[in-house]
């Protein structure tokens, strides 16, 4: 039995080579992938050299930041009635078997929580100790305020959006994320838009 077929968007701003490679060998790892190289730079020539049926290698013709990669990827995934999204930041590190782990994650997670349309994986900051998503806030002043305001948001429901999985059906709904913003607030606003509209989002510890 085929399993589920995931779009994989990785959005490029002069990248590392190096890095660029790493996370394609590791998105390979999954045989009904497709990894789309959105590349906002305005010359960046080793990409040319990447020769893959794998790889969809599309150029932009001016920087339209995250937020228009993603809007274009959310075309591309619905056309092409691919299952899956995933967005990845050029400088994300993914551990082996990655994309197998999310979407077998989803579909568990999915059991318990029927209208699930994202997940995001639990994840850390290597420049800064002890420092990633599940982190709990210090119990100062300072935080609780910011904690009851999240709350008050729904902002902790919310994800980041490198390590994003989105089930594709549930984008007709939802909506694409704002090109408009271009990098800041994306993830942000599209996940409080998807909660808004009685979606679930959960983090794949």
């Amino acid at each position: 039995m085929l399993g589920p077929t995931v779009l994989i968007n990785i959005v490029l701003y002069n990248p590392d080579k190096n890095k660029v490679f790493d996370l394609i060998h590791i998105c390979s790892q999954y045989d009904r992938a497709k990894i789309l190289l959105f590349d906002n730079s305005a010359d960046y020539s080793f990409l040319e050299s990447i020769d893959s049926e794998k790889i969809i290698l599309f150029k932009s013709q001016k920087n339209v930041g995250v937020g228009g990669a993603h809007h274009y990827a959310c075309q591309m995934a619905e056309a092409e009635n691919f299952d899956f999204l995933l967005f990845v930041d050029q400088d994300s590190q993914l551990p082996r078997a990655f994309i197998s782990k999310m979407v077998l994650g989803f579909h568990r997670l999915k059991k318990l929580y029927p209208r699930l349309s994202a997940i995001g994986p639990s994840w850390q900051d290597l420049r800064v100790d002890n420092w990633g998503q599940e982190n709990s806030l210090k119990k100062n002043w300072l935080s609780q305020k910011k904690e009851k305001i999240l709350n008050f948001l729904g902002a902790n429901n919310t994800i980041i959006s490198s390590g994003m999985l989105i089930w594709i059906p549930t984008l007709k709904n939802i909506g694409y994320p704002k090109k408009e913003y271009f990098i800041d607030l994306i993830d942000i606003e599209w996940c409080l838009r998807a909660l808004s509209k009685n979606y679930q989002i959960k983090i794949l510890k």
